[in-house]
């Protein structure tokens, strides 16, 4: 099995770092690298190789020095194993795909204290006998199952929480044999469960969680459950098991001694922490509950909603509620780690959810103004006469807020677009009938259609606006149409995206729509393993219809990004059918949890594939499949690739030879102005080694911004991301332009399918001497 180059550095890292310690020390120091990924001092760091690399991992850095690395890494890279790496792979890959939450509470940094003081003791220049960290802003995160290990663990303060747990009976003695479940949720609604035995103490080991994570206790067998919300602060809670109560302590900080040079700002640190921790204190006393106010204003003005009725959905009640004469209603109450949706009228006297103004209930909120925007409708009010036909230059009034307006015209085409609140009613005065008609505005409609013949049938000319045809009873031609589905039930309305601002009345939160992130896979219905290879279609009828196509892991590698709320059907094509898999509400709440699917595995041709290029290991298996499909389609038995990955410092150093030998090649600005600063290295005088380590920096960092030198030079990371491929015409048999033509309309279509995301003729482009294929991962 052939393995990422990422994934190799990864593991062996992690081997060198942590191989010869137990398996939770080997998944700790895993868990750090993902952890600092893009986060805190390294958020500039965007993969887990390059805060390898530059964050301090001296099992990559010397790696000289760290027989696990080399045994790891040379056993991945052949793909002959040995119990080290299996292991090693076995503990780390679900951390390193992030298939698994987080148990540590977003634990960043350690230290192995018996090896760091032997290698101050050694060389007392280049290390000392602590590291340089400071840390007053740290707290020690005590991991189960590594008191025997050497490392100490830390994290920031404020990170997460270590909660301390312990079980007593009805004379406050502990409890001892007894089970506890725990459940850790973080906010994007990845959990984990673990299942302890309180010890002769009434004591569990201690649960650490990510900040603002959701903490269950299920006491024995019984139904006895209490929960509390991660704040960044230690905590100890004690469960009552005869009678299933809970009590919650805030637990202070403990101080780490720090180097000597550090004690002045550690006292001053401690003090302003001992302060922070009793203001904390008070705070979490009444997490419970939170009291705070809900102001409706209009969605585009942003202008208060007097007396505005509308709906909350809390607990799964959906009760009414009005604004005062500001726009505000004042004194609402909910428990912490509820949630509260939003509904405004709708036709039939149903209700109409609002998902961009459904919301968490969060200690924070408490004491603060929630400001929320009510949707603004465009409209195509849209007049037809008994033919069905539109009526140019009709006249109507319409009467909205309480306000009716001049009389208004159609257009030659019947219409008049306007503009209202969604929930609001509106009122239609149709002068020539002196008849109404009153429809409620939804979220998502369109256009009403007015059908005047029946509404002058349906009705006396003298009859009182009272006992007109309003919305609620008109036929289907005159039914307002593009509405939104409504449901009394619950649903998933996403979480909320807040910008705190501060007013006159203190912090309010707007909203706005939240994004899903969609995660597909695939397994194969005959084994359940992931299935590769596998051509699928989203589709919707706001984004339309798009492929994917599965990797190794059974996914296509990426999220499918959607608007919360938006209904998409997943597809494939089997036995020459599509056959629909499934329906996803897109929903924020389920970011980061696949939606799994299984299907047929599909047939790959058997096509060899070879090489002409060094580099082969870097080719996906899935970028292979795709591969042999394209040559199967030509005809082809075998394909050959002859050219793949070539790295920063491979192109360094041939653009160096070359420049050297008085041989200047013309690129695009990136490689130019990497041949500007070889030609002033050599000039300066610089020698080969600092000049090329000059290039290979501007050359990565053109990569970070996805430019690159030559089409083929890109980091390992980003080669990961999107295999990047050469066929060449004559080692292909493309001999002759029908050839060629016949091939690159193969490629256009599997561009078109999504299976390319780049694909460069030679017949287009005749500086290109191969067909350039790039397939995204």
């Amino acid at each position: 099995m052939s393995y990422k180059e990422e994934f190799k550095i990864y593991c062996s890292t992690i081997a060198g770092e942590a191989g010869g310690s137990s398996d939770e020390a080997i998944k700790t120091v895993a868990r750090s690298i993902i952890t600092r990924t893009g986060f805190r001092e390294w958020k500039s760091y965007a993969t887990a190789f390059e805060v390898i690399k530059h964050s301090g991992y001296d099992a990559y850095t010397d790696r000289s020095s760290s027989p696990n690395y080399k045994v790891v890494y040379k056993a991945m890279s052949s793909g002959r194993l040995d119990d080290l790496s299996r292991k090693i792979i076995k503990l780390v890959e679900p951390i390193y795909k992030q298939e698994m939450p987080d148990e540590t509470g977003m634990l960043s940094l350690y230290y192995s204290p018996k090896a760091q003081k032997a290698l101050h003791e050694k060389n007392p220049k280049k290390y000392k006998e602590k590291p340089p960290w400071n840390f007053s802003v740290l707290e020690r995160v005590y991991i189960a199952g590594t008191s025997k290990d050497d490392f100490n663990w830390y994290r920031y303060k404020g990170d997460g929480s270590t909660v301390k747990t312990l079980l007593l009976n009805s004379v406050n003695s502990p409890v001892s044999g007894k089970k506890i479940t725990i459940k850790v949720t973080d906010r994007l609604g990845n959990y984990f469960v673990k299942e302890y035995t309180t010890n002769n103490k009434g004591e569990i080991p201690d649960i650490h969680a990510r900040k603002k994570s959701m903490i269950e206790f299920f006491v024995g067998e019984t139904s006895c459950k209490f929960r509390i919300v991660a704040d960044g602060i230690p905590k100890k809670v004690v469960l009552k098991d005869y009678e299933c109560k809970f009590e919650t302590q805030t637990v202070p900080h403990k101080t780490i001694p720090t180097p000597s040079i550090e004690n002045v700002q550690t006292q001053e640190t401690q003090n302003s922490s001992q302060k922070i921790n009793e203001h904390n204190k008070s705070v979490n006393d009444s997490l419970e509950e939170v009291t705070f106010n809900i102001k409706l204003v209009e969605g585009d003005t942003g202008k208060p909603l007097p007396n505005t009725t509308y709906h909350l959905d809390y607990k799964n009640n959906i009760k009414p509620h009005k604004t005062d004469s500001s726009g505000v209603e004042s004194g609402i109450k909910a428990d912490v780690c509820q949630s509260i949706s939003v509904y405004l009228d709708d036709d039939g006297g149903k209700k109409q959810s609002i998902y961009s103004m459904a919301f968490p209930i969060t200690g924070d909120l408490n004491g603060q103004t929630k400001v929320l925007k009510v949707p603004v409708v465009t409209l195509q009010l849209k007049f037809i006469d008994k033919n069905k036909k539109p009526i140019p230059n009709y006249e109507f009034k319409t009467v909205y807020r309480g306000r009716t307006s001049e009389t208004k015209k159609t257009n030659s085409t019947g219409i008049v677009t306007v503009k209202a609140l969604a929930g609001q009613p509106l009122k239609i005065i149709h002068q020539t009938a002196n008849k109404t008609s009153t429809n409620i505005v939804t979220d998502g409609s369109t256009e009403w259609i007015f059908d005047t013949s029946k509404l002058i049938k349906d009705s006396g000319s003298s009859a009182s606006p009272a006992s007109n045809a309003s919305s609620n009873n008109f036929s289907s031609a005159q039914k307002p149409n593009g509405t939104k589905p409504n449901t009394s039930s619950p649903v998933d309305k996403g979480n909320v995206i807040r910008n705190d601002k501060i007013t006159q009345k203190g912090p309010t939160h707007e909203v706005k729509t939240d994004q899903a992130k969609i995660t597909i896979k695939f397994l194969d219905e005959a084994t359940d393993k992931p299935l590769s290879g596998l051509t699928y279609w989203t589709q919707s009828t706001k984004y339309g219809k798009n492929p994917a196509t599965t990797g190794s892991d059974g996914t296509r590698g990426r999220t499918h990004d959607s608007d919360v709320g938006i209904s998409i059907v997943v597809l494939v094509n089997e036995n020459g059918k599509e056959v629909k898999k499934g329906t996803i509400v897109a929903n924020s709440d389920k970011n980061c949890v696949a939606y799994v699917y299984k299907a047929k595995k599909p047939k790959i041709p058997n096509i060899k594939i070879k090489f002409k290029t060094q580099r082969t290991n870097v080719v996906t298996e899935k970028s292979k499949n795709i591969l042999r499909e394209l040559a199967s389609q030509y005809g082809m038995k075998t394909i050959y690739i002859t050219s793949t990955l070539r790295t920063p410092e491979e192109q360094a150093s041939a653009m160096y030879n070359n420049i050297a030998a008085g041989k200047v090649i013309r690129y695009a600005p990136p490689g130019a102005e990497v041949t500007r600063i070889c030609q002033s290295g050599i000039k300066k005088g610089l020698g080969k080694n600092q000049t090329l380590k000059n290039m290979v920096s501007k050359i990565l960092e053109y990569d970070k911004k996805g430019q690159r030198v030559s089409k083929h030079c890109v980091s390992f990371d980003t080669y990961a991301k999107k295999n990047i491929i050469d066929l060449g015409v004559n080692s292909n048999g493309f001999t002759t332009n029908a050839q060629k033509k016949r091939f690159q309309e193969i490629c256009d279509a599997a561009l078109k399918q999504g299976k390319l995301s780049s694909f460069i003729s030679p017949l287009r482009d005749k500086a290109e001497p191969a067909f350039h294929l790039e397939i995204p991962q």
